[in-house]
């Protein structure tokens, strides 16, 4: 949730990729993450805490695909920058394709006057904010057959005080793992790990390209303060760069 709402999606909000900060600037159309990776957001969904039927812009909401088994196939975006994309002289330059070629990727389902968490602020100018952003996989199995893909390793649970190191486009960033989280012991969940106590420092490229597994548990999680609901499973990744902190 933390790496979703921190570097994922900013770096597919069409602003962002427009002020060429985005870490996936120039790959629309290529191969960004694990070919079994499909990432979208759906403002529409019946029952989900983050569905509303209509924008801010007054345009309907429904399913932006934005990563289509790996490959980056749309953005998050507003009616304002919809059309300025498509009418931007050095569109193929910050996209890395024409817009004629992914009509789909550029639909306004997002432009929202977003409140504090998933209210609305009437007095703000509709920005681009996400409402129901879904992580799947075709391909799932258990935590135990998860636990058991990495043998030896970190089971994390909570992360906070995630943020991009370098700028956003270079893709790296920090976390420190808090509660919940142990260390993986012959594929099982063994000795807790202490919080504040270690550090993840990666980039987002690894983590996406270095996925093990994708568990079948698909769980809501809503981070402090943020507009959306992220709704994922929980993923083993392998080479993860970890760093002691404290004792």
């Amino acid at each position: 949730g933390d790496f979703q709402s921190h570097i994922i999606l900013p770096s597919l909000n069409l602003a962002v990729m427009d002020a060429a900060g985005s870490t996936f600037q120039g790959k629309l159309g290529q191969i960004v993450a694990d070919p079994r990776f499909t990432l979208y957001d759906h403002g529409a969904l019946p029952g989900k805490a983050g569905s509303r039927r209509y924008t801010c812009e007054g345009l309907p909401t429904g399913k932006t695909l934005l990563i289509d088994r790996g490959r980056m196939v749309g953005f998050l975006t507003n009616d304002y920058y919809r059309k300025k994309i498509l009418n931007s002289p050095d569109a193929l330059e910050k996209l890395g394709a024409s817009p004629d070629q992914f009509p789909e990727a550029f639909v306004p389902r997002n432009g929202f006057r977003s409140g504090e968490s998933l209210g609305r602020n009437f007095m703000a100018k509709p920005s681009i904010s996400p409402t129901n952003v879904i992580v799947e996989s075709e391909e799932t199995c258990s935590l135990d057959q998860l636990l058991a893909e990495v043998d030896h390793g970190v089971y994390v649970g909570r992360i906070w005080y995630t943020y991009p190191m370098n700028g956003l486009r270079a893709g790296d960033f920090t976390s420190t793992i808090v509660g919940d989280s142990f260390l993986i012991q012959k594929g099982r969940k063994g000795t807790p790990l202490k919080p504040n106590t270690v550090r993840i420092h990666e980039n987002i490229h690894r983590i996406l390209q270095n996925i093990l597994a994708f568990g079948n548990n698909t769980r809501p999680v809503l981070l402090w303060g943020s507009p959306e609901v992220i709704y994922s499973p929980e993923i083993a990744v392998s080479q993860v760069r970890l760093q002691a902190i404290a004792g």
